[in-house]
């Protein structure tokens, strides 16, 4: 867009309009905001970029927003943000009701993988943007964590990133692990912006574990926070299933697919699935032999 063109009492906006402005001849006048006389529509892009890469501010300003919608109930944020506000709750029930069913995964298996995650993912960032005006939802690259744990041969390996972290954070920018590190006791965040979050508890939703919180009815944690045991019942699970970018690869540009069918049932499993048992892991298990012994006794 070129300047505007100077005229004797003001300025030629870019759509031919004039506008009175103040000129060295009237010292002292009000500043005239030149973009308030343009009549152009104009048009807000939002890129979606890496986690990795965002500036720190921006980063913040994410997870910020997070917060805010882990604290705020959804009457009160659309007072305050708009309409598109919803709070992490709205999220976390559409997702555990369509994931927890006790006859099928309709979030995971299947056509529906893709198509709800996108649309979900589309209404949290509608969400977001209502709070934090300038951003876009961020994506994990865990291809990236599956070359290092290969690299290290350790699961271990996965978590020493400024992810789930403070040491590596620390090192990175000065700041905490971005989303919180899970101490052993208990595998809680006890500290940042997410420390002690906790699991809303219902027993008149849909779905919820025994004991009324918000998770599937097979996930026998107790736990009123959230935990990240990063294990199975206290056993490591092996790295070598944590998805590559060899992986993501050959779903990209695997000639050997010849239907949306065949592809997208691929796309919920060896690419994705195993993240969710690596993060979240299985805890609060209870003694697993007394468990096996108890079932022998019965048959």
């Amino acid at each position: 867009m070129s300047a505007p063109s100077a005229s004797a009492a003001g300025y030629v906006s870019p759509s031919g309009s004039h506008v009175d402005a103040p000129t060295t001849e009237t010292p002292g006048a009000p500043f005239v905001d030149l973009t308030a006389s343009s009549s152009r529509a104009l048009v807000c892009s939002y890129v979606r970029r890496s986690l990795r890469g965002l500036v720190k501010k921006d980063r913040d300003a994410f997870l910020d927003a997070m917060k805010t919608m882990i604290e705020v109930e959804q009457g009160q944020g659309i007072d305050k943000f708009g309409d598109d506000y919803r709070p992490i709750s709205h999220f976390s029930r559409i997702h555990l009701r369509g994931a927890g069913g006790r006859v099928s995964d309709h979030m995971h298996d299947g056509m529906g993988f893709l198509t709800q995650h996108a649309a979900l993912t589309s209404e949290f960032e509608l969400a977001l943007q209502s709070i934090a005006k300038t951003m876009a939802v961020p994506y994990w690259d865990f291809t990236v964590e599956g070359e290092i744990v290969r690299g290290a041969g350790t699961l271990a390996a996965a978590w020493n990133t400024p992810l789930w972290t403070d040491n590596a954070a620390e090192v990175a920018d000065g700041s905490e692990a971005w989303f919180g590190e899970a101490k052993q006791v208990g595998h809680t965040v006890q500290s940042g912006r997410f420390a002690w979050q906790t699991i809303d508890k219902d027993y008149d939703n849909d779905v919820h574990n025994a004991y009324g919180y918000l998770r599937a009815p097979w996930n026998v944690n107790d736990s009123p926070y959230l935990t990240r045991a990063h294990k199975f019942c206290n056993q490591t699970i092996g790295y070598e299933l944590w998805p590559s970018c060899g992986m993501h690869w050959n779903l990209t540009f695997d000639t050997g697919y010849n239907t949306w069918y065949q592809w997208v049932w691929d796309a919920g499993y060896a690419p994705h699935g195993p993240i969710h048992d690596y993060i979240g892991g299985y805890t609060n298990c209870g003694n697993l032999q007394i468990g096996r012994a108890s079932c022998r006794e019965r048959v």
